[in-house]
């Protein structure tokens, strides 16, 4: 994952558990995760199965699969905000 230059979440590789925010279909080629077009991204952090995204507002972005815990998710991969989770901190 990467953030471009004006603030774009881009994803590629492996995307089954909804990690990419665009295809759960493997990905060689960057995309721009749509959910995340109307935030300007800070950082951007990948787990095996989950990303996570900081908004330059302080705001903290989930999606993918967070397995174990009470704050278990499993975000769809879809290309709008269904399947982004904003973090409460």
């Amino acid at each position: 994952a990467a953030v471009s230059e004006d603030g774009g979440v881009w994803t590629w590789g492996w995307g089954r558990d909804g990690q990419l925010g665009h295809s759960e279909e493997p990905s060689g080629k960057p995309a721009r995760v749509l959910a995340l077009r109307d935030v300007s991204a800070h950082r951007v952090s990948c787990g095996h199965s989950f990303t996570l995204a900081l908004g330059a507002s302080g705001a903290v972005f989930l999606w993918g699969l967070v397995d174990g815990g009470p704050g278990s998710t499993r975000s769809p991969a879809r290309d709008d905000e269904r399947g982004m989770r904003q973090l409460r901190l």
